[in-house]
């Protein structure tokens, strides 16, 4: 069974400058490859929810989505919630 996703703002929000910024400094292939990246991380997610290891912040789960970007989220009453995506060469915020 696939548990529903929630995307929170910022999730949208950081979602969209990551991929703005591909196509800035890449290719739309490249861009592309993210997004079929990024939706098969989420339909892993929605099957197996706890497959992706904890971050830093307990309840908070990381998903590597390419060497450059993750994605983090947490799991409430059976709901995914998508927090945001952070590039993995900053300094983690969880």
């Amino acid at each position: 069974m696939k548990l529903p996703v929630i995307w929170s703002n910022e999730a949208k929000r950081t979602f969209e400058e990551t991929v703005d910024f591909i196509l800035l400094k890449w290719t739309t292939k490249e861009a592309e490859r993210f997004l079929e990246r990024t939706e098969k991380a989420i339909s892993l997610i929605q099957k197996y929810p706890n497959m992706y290891p904890y971050s830093k912040k307990e309840n908070v789960h990381r998903a590597v989505i390419s060497s450059q970007t993750s994605l983090y989220y947490e799991i409430i009453n059976d709901t995914i919630f998508l927090l945001f995506f952070e590039d993995n060469r900053t300094n983690p915020l969880y």
